[in-house]
């Protein structure tokens, strides 16, 4: 049984690729909040996507940078849902940049817009080292998703532009990911 929920922050809570594209004056190619207005996948990688190196990007992201970006517009939906099912047993899991001012930008972040979470939420790049057959990652990057399963433990792939879900309304899925949930738990009672 699932008990514990382990939620990624960047392309799932937090618009990363939105405050990107503002900084540098890029437009991304598809919408990103939108998925009835997105016909193909996109990327996961940024330096792809608009063809730069990742040096002309991730080094140029300080502290003030992650601390300030927006909400995903369903991100407070989402929380919502998660912790109506699971309680507190949702914790923020999220993989910083290797670049300075990145790791407190990501806390600075929390405290502002998600202070509940103060104390759930755990910082680094090996998030399938938390993987149990207890625990679900939810992430919008396959790749994560795939290691963490790999770990035994279970993911839920977020909707997003970069991935096969591209098409996919990131709060419907959630919501239908639950209610499945709960369907599971009745059928073991």
């Amino acid at each position: 049984m699932i008990d514990r929920v382990l939620l990624d922050l960047d392309g799932v809570l937090v618009n990363m690729v939105g405050g990107i594209c503002d900084r540098f004056g890029w437009t991304y190619p598809v919408n990103l909040t939108d998925a009835t207005m997105r016909t193909e996948q996109t990327s996961y990688y940024l330096h792809e996507v608009f063809d730069v190196a990742s040096d002309d990007i991730w080094p140029h992201l300080g502290r003030e940078f992650w601390a300030n970006l927006e909400p995903l517009p369903w991100a407070f939906d989402v929380i919502k849902a998660l912790e109506k099912r699971f309680g507190e047993n949702v914790c923020l899991l999220t993989a910083p940049v290797e670049t300075d001012g990145a790791i407190d930008g990501k806390r600075d972040w929390i405290k502002q817009h998600m202070p509940q979470f103060r104390r759930r939420q755990q910082i680094g790049t090996a998030k399938w080292f938390c993987g149990s057959p207890h625990h679900v990652l939810i992430d919008d990057h396959e790749e994560n998703c795939k290691k963490f399963r790999e770990a035994r433990g279970h993911s839920f792939l977020f909707p997003a532009p970069w991935n096969r879900r591209f098409q996919e309304d990131a709060g419907t899925a959630v919501e239908e990911w639950i209610r499945a949930m709960e369907v599971l738990d009745k059928s073991r009672l």
